[in-house]
């Protein structure tokens, strides 16, 4: 089977209506979708993402994609790997490419997958055909390479396909084991808890991984990362936590998604959290607990706060109205928790 009749299978009315429900909720809201093969190009116009772009190495493909996707180019799978001035949100690969198929060069097919996989992007989404469909042993080496830093869940549906290998269709999700998970936790517990006037402490969410977080304004410590929120349109300024540059009870929600766990003096951050917000108002907050005092990490300093410390000194200027582990690690060491709280009314 070449491109193009895999394209027109592609156009099936049927198949597209069971992949959209699939795909339509893991990238609601996202910035920027890569389309690595030109899978979604039929369903595109119908999902809320601010921009698609696609990449094929097939030229009547991306003729046909570019009827719907926001930007496609002709690249070669080897000059897709040389990409690096885009940062992507998902990364889709649905049908996968031709190095999957019988007979083709493992070592070239890794390759690729590798490219896509140092594109670090939050989450992955591949979809598979039937396994007869495929070269195992290259299908197994892709496996493990995505497995070293995504962990997968797979969602199965099937069709009324002639074609044997298109009838059973698999979908892998593909979650980074580093950030995927957080920071669409983070997202969620935002949207579920902050309301009216928003600060968000640091921009990571944002300009690394490029799940936005909605907030009236960011406060971050590192300037560069102020300049590029501003210019992606975000209200950012620079500053420390512990010395905020705002006015007393300016806020309504504080939300603090793991900064306060990279200062040692996190009860100076509290008082400030405090005085700018108004009395009944929410503290956001997920930290890392642990017996660990402190690590170095590529991002600086991380602390694992002693839980009776930490929460017997947030208690002095907050009502704790809910806490709750998110992930746990082995031996408890370390855990992160979510704290929903009130500030108290001096």
């Amino acid at each position: 089977m070449n491109n193009r009749e895999i394209y027109k299978y592609m156009e099936s009315e049927e198949r597209d209506k069971k992949l959209y429900e699939i795909i339509s909720p893991l990238i609601l809201d996202t910035d920027t979708v890569l389309d690595a093969n030109c899978g979604i190009a039929p369903i595109s116009r119908r999902l809320k993402c601010k921009r698609i772009v696609a990449f094929d190495s097939d030229v009547q493909m991306i003729s046909e994609a570019s009827n719907y996707i926001d930007e496609s180019y002709f690249k070669t799978d080897r000059e897709f790997a040389a990409t690096n001035n885009i940062v992507f949100d998902v990364i889709m690969l649905l049908g996968l490419t031709g190095g999957h198929v019988k007979g083709i060069e493992s070592d070239y097919e890794c390759e690729f997958i590798e490219a896509i996989i140092k594109q670090d992007a939050p989450r992955i989404i591949v979809l598979e055909m039937s396994a007869d469909y495929y070269n195992a042993e290259i299908l197994s080496n892709i496996e493990k390479k995505i497995e070293s830093q995504y962990r997968i869940k797979r969602k199965e549906f099937t069709t009324s396909a002639k074609n044997r290998y298109m009838q059973r269709r698999i979908v892998s999700i593909c979650e980074n084991k580093i950030i995927g998970g957080h920071v669409w936790i983070y997202k969620k517990l935002a949207e579920q808890y902050a309301t009216g006037n928003i600060l968000k402490t640091d921009l990571w969410n944002e300009v690394k991984y490029k799940v936005p977080i909605k907030a009236g304004v960011y406060i971050e410590l590192d300037d560069i990362i102020v300049l590029k929120a501003n210019k992606r349109g975000f209200n950012a300024i620079q500053g420390d936590i512990r010395k905020l540059p705002f006015r007393d009870a300016e806020f309504d929600t504080v939300m603090d998604f793991s900064t306060i766990d990279h200062i040692a003096d996190y009860e100076v951050a509290l008082q400030e959290y405090s005085r700018v917000l108004i009395d009944n108002g929410r503290l956001i907050m997920v930290v890392w607990i642990g017996d660990i005092k402190m690590s170095k990490t590529f991002y600086g300093e991380q602390y694992y706060f002693n839980y009776k410390s930490f929460t017997k000194c947030l208690q002095k200027y907050f009502k704790v109205m809910t806490e709750e582990k998110i992930q746990r690690f082995s031996n408890n060491e370390k855990q992160l928790m979510f704290f929903l709280c009130e500030k108290l009314i001096s």
